[in-house]
């Protein structure tokens, strides 16, 4: 098992989910490569959409203290909606990033275009 593979696996926090966001949008805008550029925008979006429930949450939490069946229904819905985010940025993470090969030319290609 490769070090992106056991990355994507342990991938669960949401500080570990802003971290990666934040990354891939500083390091999104200087790649020309059509493709890469596509494979980074589709990264970014799912950990934005996944972010974005953990943000609701926090902020459903404030904004309604007492237990509710519609606080409740929220949450639930929230929960399975960050889970399948999660499931989505693996996916997209093993198909995209760590499939064969591509950690030899994300080294070849980083290397080349260091600023």
């Amino acid at each position: 098992m490769t070090a992106n593979r056991r990355g994507a696996r342990a991938f669960s926090s949401t500080q570990l989910y802003i971290h990666a966001r934040l990354n891939s949008q500083k390091h999104g805008v200087s790649f020309a490569d059509a493709a890469l550029a596509a494979a980074l925008r589709r990264i970014q979006q799912i950990l934005g959409e996944r972010n974005d429930c953990a943000t609701a949450a926090a902020e459903l939490a404030k904004a309604a203290r007492a237990p509710s069946p519609h606080r409740t229904r929220a949450e639930s819905f929230l929960r399975l909606r960050a889970q399948a985010k999660t499931a989505e940025f693996r996916r997209a993470w093993l198909d995209s990033f760590d499939a064969p090969g591509q950690e030899r030319w994300w080294t070849l290609y980083l290397s080349r275009h260091a600023r």
